[in-house]
């Protein structure tokens, strides 16, 4: 059987994307080389499945993917990255930054149908990327405003808490535009709370534009309830009086008719009573022979 070995090899880490870099930059770097057999003979035209590993110093596997190689006249090429994750089937998606952080001594293994041709190689820095190590390095308080140009940090870098820890006493009257109407100060995290007002209103004596909106939403509170009130009022009195009304309506109404009734029966009495006196005078002139009640008088005396 015969073994596998490498001939050459180079690896190119400067690709490497970290934490923080622009998206553009890949998370991969370039492996090729030459495949010999035991004789230096070039390997022949095919396919082999190669297992790319990242180990420590302990021998612990960091990252591991495995790629189906093709070999062309003994040579292999393949960019580490862009593999397939062996414990999960999914693809590697690039090499995690955390994988190469600077720390523990880093060493490039590869394992070609399931045997480790050669050992590990160490992983060290290309040349100018020897200079970025100078970035792990600052001392705290090293970078000065000076070294930052104008405009470099703008007001959308400044959270909440770095604002107040700048600004503990709220903005002050120097930094604010000319036209900005203010009291003493605009606290960087009370927006509208502080921003003053220029002159006294009927409803308000704050010099506030959040007091004055306050005290006015209490006044339209306020009148709304009074609104309410004085409808509610209105209908009682009108019901009240609507009903004391019809009181009246139906006092008036009854005594009309007990009046109304009593003059009837008084004048139905009267007229019995005609009525009873006629009938008796009707009956005494008839039984005097006297013909109806009309009385002839002869004028000649007979």
């Amino acid at each position: 059987m015969k073994k596998i070995i490498i001939f050459t090899m180079c690896a190119i880490f400067s690709s490497m994307s970290f934490a923080g870099e622009p998206p553009q930059i890949p998370p991969y770097f370039n492996y090729s080389g030459s495949l010999t057999d035991d004789g230096g003979n070039l390997l022949p035209d095919g396919t082999k499945n190669i297992r790319f590993k990242i180990v420590n110093s302990a021998g612990g596997t960091i990252f591991e993917e495995t790629q189906d190689v093709e070999i062309i006249k003994g040579e292999i090429s393949a960019i580490v990255g862009n593999g397939i994750n062996p414990s999960t089937g999914a693809p590697s998606a690039g090499i995690p930054a955390a994988s190469i952080e600077p720390g523990d001594t880093l060493f490039f293994q590869i394992e070609i149908d399931g045997e480790q041709i050669y050992d590990p190689m160490e992983i060290v820095s290309s040349p100018y990327a020897i200079w970025a190590d100078t970035a792990l390095r600052l001392p705290d308080g090293s970078i000065t405003g000076a070294m930052l140009g104008k405009g470099i940090i703008t007001k959308e870098h400044l959270n909440q808490e770095l604002a107040s820890a700048i600004f503990p006493d709220g903005v002050p009257k120097a930094l604010l535009p000319s036209d900005t109407v203010y009291t003493n100060s605009i606290q960087s995290t009370s927006g509208a709370g502080k921003v003053g007002v220029t002159s006294d209103f009927i409803y308000s004596g704050s010099q506030t534009v959040q007091g004055v909106l306050k005290d006015f939403d209490i006044a339209v509170k306020k009148r709304q309830q009074e609104s309410e009130w004085i409808k509610e009022d209105y209908g009682a009195q009108i019901g009240a009086e609507a009903a004391a009304r019809k009181l009246d309506d139906d006092g008036i109404k009854n005594q009309i008719s007990v009046q109304v009734g009593a003059e009837a029966s008084t004048r139905q009495s009267e007229d019995n009573e005609i009525k009873n006196q006629l009938g008796a005078h009707a009956m005494a002139t008839s039984a005097h022979g006297i013909v109806g009640n009309v009385v002839y008088i002869d004028q000649s005396g007979n």
